[in-house]
This record gives structure tokens, sequence and C-alpha cells, in this order.
């Protein structure tokens, strides 16, 4: 057991000073405000609730900044979706080993303690499955982040059923063939991994087999899917089954409060309140979702529903939280022509309300117990530098405020995974170790 003692922490969802934790097993077994040190260590700084990474596509961070120019022709989504298919197909796994611990590493400086890797990049036409995904392992063991390993079904390359194209072969397995990647994760997979189920989308998952899939699903296993990213992939959608992507969902599937939504830019009201209501928490990429062009994710609407939402990296352009926050927050403003959109009269800091929703939603989303200080959570802790310029002097009640609207660059001090101090005083151990290979890897890829 070890004891831990903060100047400040939110706990249970209030600031309180002088906080003595003791941590057991990676989780918070007692918690003392208005104590004493006596004994533990004094953790100078305030300390916040991790953030989880509820979706991310680890490779795509070698492709970040490649596709900012204007092809012949069409320039969206799907023109760049053409693009990264190219840089994917060069994908092994040395590559992906290499570029996950980066993306993973940077996570976990920024304030991330867990990630969700939506992986479909199975290159199955290679035969290298397991090695493809015992690469993302091995570089979450080797930074020290938690993992949701998620595993794409992909079996089609429209709402047509249509033959996949050639560069998509690689991310289709058979429900035998994902049944035996999903066994050989868990035999690698430690205690603080979590192993789930992830449908690619409604375009690229007929319903007979993601029926199928469902009736293989335990209770409690996450179960992510992309939806209503683009609005031609609702208008496709409408086309050939009469419905909207989330209405078909809801209609069909039993979604509830495992499930994780990814995007869903584009919903009327009625889905609105349909996911709401459902549990479900639906993962907001916004920094990805501003690149490729998808939209405005109705948020004042959604939170008034009373649904969950957390935040995503995906296509890992940006690794850090607070800048997903931001944005989040400022696309309602510049969209609604007001300010501070994601507040209640209850939670009136919008600061407050993103980090702790999005804590709190996202690692329910990746199926750990964390996203709050409290006994019996995993202790996945961010501290912040109390002196840092944005958060130095202000009131408590604006700290996590400050933290994302003031561009806190550098303001997380330290981070903790289930119990373990992994990034002290903003440095990583294997920081110039993980960045070399990783330039490595790029100078190969790019040449």
């Amino acid at each position: 057991m070890k004891f831990l003692f903060f100047d400040y922490a939110f706990v249970r969802g209030q600031w309180q000073q002088n906080v003595r934790m003791a941590v057991q097993g990676g989780v918070i077994l007692s918690l003392d405000v208005g104590v004493a040190v006596d004994g533990a260590e004094h953790i100078r700084g305030m300390a916040i609730p991790a953030m989880a990474n509820v979706h991310s596509h680890a490779f795509q961070r070698g492709f970040a900044g490649l596709a900012e120019y204007k092809p012949a022709g069409q320039s969206d989504f799907w023109s760049w979706r053409k693009a990264m298919y190219s840089f994917a197909a060069q994908m092994t796994p040395q590559h992906m080993q290499a570029i996950a611990a980066q993306v993973y590493l940077e996570c976990l400086i920024a304030g991330y303690s867990h990630v969700g890797e939506f992986h479909y990049l199975h290159n199955a036409h290679l035969g290298q499955q397991s090695e493809m995904m015992q690469a993302l392992f091995n570089a979450a063991d080797e930074v020290g982040i938690g993992l949701t390993f998620l595993p794409v079904h992909y079996q089609t390359a429209g709402f047509d059923g249509g033959v996949l194209l050639p560069e998509q072969r690689g991310f289709s397995l058979s429900l035998d063939e994902m049944e035996s990647l999903r066994e050989s994760a868990a035999e690698i997979s430690s205690d603080k991994h979590v192993i789930g189920h992830c449908f690619h989308s409604l375009r690229a998952v007929p319903a007979d087999h993601m029926q199928d899939v469902m009736q293989s699903i335990k209770a409690g296993e996450p179960v992510h899917i992309h939806i209503a990213e683009q609005k031609l992939e609702v208008d496709d959608c409408l086309s050939a089954t009469g419905k909207r992507p989330v209405e078909w969902l809801f209609e069909n599937v039993s979604v509830d409060e495992n499930w994780c939504l990814i995007h869903a830019t584009h919903m009327d009201k009625s889905e609105i309140s349909a996911a709401a209501s459902s549990g479900a928490v639906l993962g907001i990429c916004p920094t990805t979702e501003a690149n490729l062009g998808d939209g405005i994710f109705p948020l004042a609407d959604y939170l008034a529903a009373g649904g969950s939402i957390a935040i995503g990296s995906d296509s890992n352009v940006c690794n850090n939280p607070a800048e997903e926050l931001r944005l989040l927050e400022y696309s309602q403003r510049l969209n609604e022509t007001r300010r501070t959109v994601a507040c209640t009269e209850t939670s009136p800091h919008v600061g407050t309300t993103l980090w702790t929703r999005a804590a709190k939603g996202g690692y329910k989303a990746l199926g750990v117990n964390a996203g709050e200080i409290v006994v019996g959570a995993r202790a996945d802790i961010v501290v912040l530098e109390a002196d840092h310029p944005v958060l130095v002097a202000k009131p408590l009640e604006h700290i996590f405020d400050s933290l994302i609207f003031a561009s806190g660059e550098g303001a997380v001090k330290h981070v903790m995974v289930a119990g373990e101090w992994r990034v002290r005083a903003g440095r990583h151990d294997k920081y110039s170790e993980i960045t070399q290979r990783f330039g490595a890897t790029m100078r190969n890829l790019l040449s």
C-alpha cells in the first residue's frame, strides 16, 4: 500500500485541501480530507481525475499533416480517406508499434491515462493479425498507459453490401478469425487493459453480421461504432434503409450503457433523445471532426437531454485533452453565437463541466472504473502545476476553466496510471527512446 498527500484535489466532485489517499493494487482504498501528511508522499500541486481517450487510430499520427492540401477534383473526407489508405498500406507491425508508442506517450504527458484503440489494420491478407495487435499492446505497456483494445469488424464497402476495395481488404476478418484474435489479446492483456467489441460503421458491417456478433458479447463489455460522421453517410443510409444511421441503430440493435457511439455528428431531435436516454456514451473527436469537415456535434441539445459524453483523439492530429475540450466548446459558441454553452445552473463553470463529464463518460465507455477521485476507483490521476502561468493564484473554481481555455501547455506536472507514476515533472522515462524510434520509422515510411 502507498500513501499520497495532495495540497489540493478534486475529490467526489469538489475541491478539497490537504487530501491523504491510500492506494493498493492500483485502486484508491481510502480518502481523508483536511488532514496532516502523516508520513505520506507529499505531492505538491492540484490533483484532478485523469482523462480517457475514447477513440484513437494510432497509425494515423504518422499521416498527420500529409493531407493538408487540395488535390485535383474534390477535397473532402473521402479524398482524405483515399490518401490515408495509401499510407496505411505501408504499415508493418514494427511501424505500428513505433507510431503507437509515440501517440500513447503524447497522450500520457498531456493528461490521458487510458486510450481506446479502434483497430482495423488487421492486415489479414498478410497473415499479421496477431502481430499488429501485439504491437499495440507492446506500445501501451512500454509507455505505461491503459489500453482498451477494440478490434474492428469491417466487411463491406458500403450500404449496398459491395465487395471491399483492394485497399480495404486488410481490414476484414471473419467471425472465427475475430474470435481467435480476441483470444490472443486476452492472453497477452495485463490487468490494466480491457478488450471490447467494435463495428466500423453501418456501411461496413451488414445487419446479419452485426446480429451474429451481438450474440457473443458478454454483459459489461464495451461496444463501439463509428456513426453519422458525414452528411453523405446519412444520405446513403436513408437511401439504403429509409432510416437515418442513429435511428436505424436504435431500431435494430439493443443499445445500452455499454455502447459508445463515435462522432454521431448528424442527429435529429428524436435521435438525440434516443441516444441520451439509452445510457450510451457519445465519443466526440472535435479536432479530427474539424480537420475533416465533418460538422458540429449538437452538444447543447444532447447535454440538455441528459446525455453522456467522452472525447477522443481519433486521427491523432492533436493528443491533448484540454485542446479537444476547448475546441468542443468553441465550435458550439461559433455555431450558436453565444458563450458558455457546456454548463448548467448546478455546474456553471464550463471547464469543470466538460472535464468531469468527459472523464466520467470516457472511462465508462472504455470499461474502466475511473474518471473520478473516489474510493474504489482506479487511481488514474493528473497533478497540475499550481505555479504554472495559467493557473497561478487562480481561485480553485476556475482551475478547470483556466486549464482548458487559457492554453495551459505544460500545466500537467505528474500523471498516475493504476497507482503508478508514469509522468513526473512533465517527463517520461522513455521519452527520448520512443521519440527517436518514431523519427527513424517516419524516415523509413516517407523515404
